[in-house]
């Protein structure tokens, strides 16, 4: 699986998305050490799960 791990998510919809593609191959990854894999998705999470409540915050802010 290789994806850009800039990518910026602009929705929750996005963020559920990735957990869940994270949880669908655990025992996969976990079976077959594919720890890089891991680790790029979990960092993808990480990243869209605090875009999105950067993201939140500033709306907050402006409006």
């Amino acid at each position: 699986m290789k994806k850009d791990p800039y990518k910026i998510c602009k929705n929750m919809d996005e963020i559920e998305r990735l957990r869940v593609d994270l949880y669908k191959h655990w025992n996969s990854i976990i079976k077959h050490n594919i720890t890089e894999e891991i680790l790029l998705m979990s960092e993808e999470l990480d990243r869209a799960i605090v875009n999105y409540y950067q993201k939140d915050i500033s709306d907050t802010e402006i409006g």
